[in-house]
C-alpha cells in the first residue's frame, strides 16, 4: 500500500501545506507521490500555493496573483489559524525552489511530483503562459513530474507541446467516460470520494485512478480493492507511520 499513497500538498496534517517543509517531510516519511498546487505571481513566477488569496495560508489580506515574486517570497506560508506560530518562519515557495528541495531529499530518488495547474491563475494569465512558466521552473525535475488540472484545455495543450504525463481532475464521476477523456488520454485521473458510486469497479481503462481525500486507511484499502490505483491524503502518517 505504501507505493499507492499520494501526499496531498505534502505532509499536510503536521506541516503547513504546499511548503518545502511539508514536501520534504512527506518524502522523508516514505511517500512515493507528492501533490502540490501552483499559482502565478503578478510577474508570472510559478508559486506553490493552493488559494488565490493569502488569508488562509498566510494570514494576510490580498490576492497572490496581483503581487510580484519579490513581495511574495518574504511572506509567511504558516497556516496560522490551523497551526498557530509553530511554523512562523516558513515562507511562500516558488516552484523552482520546491523542485530543487524535492530533488535534494535523500532516499527519495524514485518519488514523483504531481503539479496541479490552478484554474484561478490559468484564466487571468493564459494557459500557454502558465504552462511555459511551470515548465521552466521545474528544471531538472521534469522527468519526475506529472501535470494535473481540472482544466482539460491546458492538459490538451500540454499533450501537444510537452512530454509530461498528464492527470485529469474530474468534477463528476461520469466525466471518466466522456468523449473528452478519450481525446485527452491522460495517464492519471483524479476523483473525490464524494463523487464515487457506492458500488462497482473504480478501474479506469488506460489510466491510473487516484481518489482524494481519504484520511482513513481502512477506507483507502477498500477503495484499492474496488480498483483505485492511488489514494491521496492529508493524513500521511495514518498510512505510512510517523509521529
Amino acid at each position: 500500500m505504501k507505493r499507492q499513497i499520494v501526499a496531498h500538498r505534502g505532509f499536510t496534517r503536521l506541516y503547513p501545506e504546499n511548503t518545502r517543509a511539508s514536501v520534504a517531510a512527506a518524502l522523508k516519511l516514505g511517500a512515493k507521490f507528492v501533490e502540490i498546487d501552483v499559482q502565478l505571481s503578478a510577474d508570472h513566477v510559478p508559486v506553490v500555493y493552493h488559494d488565490a488569496f493569502l488569508k488562509r495560508v498566510s494570514g494576510l489580506k490580498g490576492d497572490l496573483r496581483k503581487l510580484p515574486w519579490s513581495k511574495l517570497k518574504g511572506l509567511p506560508a504558516s497556516e496560522p489559524a490551523r497551526l498557530g506560530k509553530k511554523f512562523k518562519n516558513e515562507r511562500i515557495s516558488s516552484l523552482a525552489q520546491l523542485a530543487r528541495r524535492f530533488a535534494g531529499v535523500k532516499g527519495a530518488r524514485g518519488a514523483r511530483l504531481f503539479v496541479e495547474l490552478k484554474e484561478e491563475s490559468l484564466k487571468p494569465f493564459g494557459r500557454l503562459e502558465m504552462l511555459s512558466a511551470v515548465h521552466a521552473a521545474l528544471g531538472a525535475l521534469r522527468p519526475r513530474c506529472i501535470l494535473i488540472s481540472f482544466d482539460a484545455d491546458v492538459l490538451l495543450l500540454a499533450r501537444a507541446l510537452t512530454n509530461y504525463p498528464l492527470g485529469y481532475v474530474v468534477r463528476r464521476f461520469s466525466d471518466l467516460r466522456s468523449p473528452l477523456m478519450r481525446r485527452l488520454k491522460p495517464e492519471f485521473v483524479f476523483s473525490g470520494t464524494r463523487m464515487l458510486p457506492q458500488r462497482g469497479s473504480l478501474k479506469v481503462k488506460g489510466a491510473k485512478h487516484c481518489v482524494y481525500e481519504v484520511p482513513d486507511p481502512a477506507q483507502g484499502r477498500a477503495l484499492l480493492k474496488r480498483g483505485a490505483d492511488l489514494i491521496e491524503t492529508f493524513a500521511l502518517d495514518a498510512y505510512l507511520g510517523g509521529k
